[in-house]
């Protein structure tokens, strides 16, 4: 039988494992997208934007700012579109 994956309690509950510290995540709905980053890369590293064209060319500066090179998004529908294909970063 499989041991059960080890977990790390800390005073605020469940530590996870840092796969990937250049990672940020998305989640995208009518209207607004909040972005959220790691927490050394920014003082307020969890942010609200809208969903027009120059909301998503200021998530793509900022997320360039903070060193984010990867980006993992939650969409209801199919919202995530607009966002993908404005701000694909080189």
């Amino acid at each position: 039988m499989a041991r059960k994956a080890e977990k790390e309690r800390t005073r605020d509950g469940l530590k996870l494992k840092i796969v990937n510290p250049n990672a940020a995540g998305i989640d995208i709905a009518y209207g607004e997208m909040q972005v959220c980053v790691p927490e050394d890369r920014d003082g307020d590293n969890n942010r609200c934007f809208g969903s027009f064209t120059c909301d998503y060319e200021e998530i793509a500066s900022w997320l360039k700012a903070c060193g984010i090179t990867t980006v993992a998004m939650e969409s209801t529908g199919s919202y995530w579109a607009g966002f993908w294909t404005n701000t694909r970063m080189d």
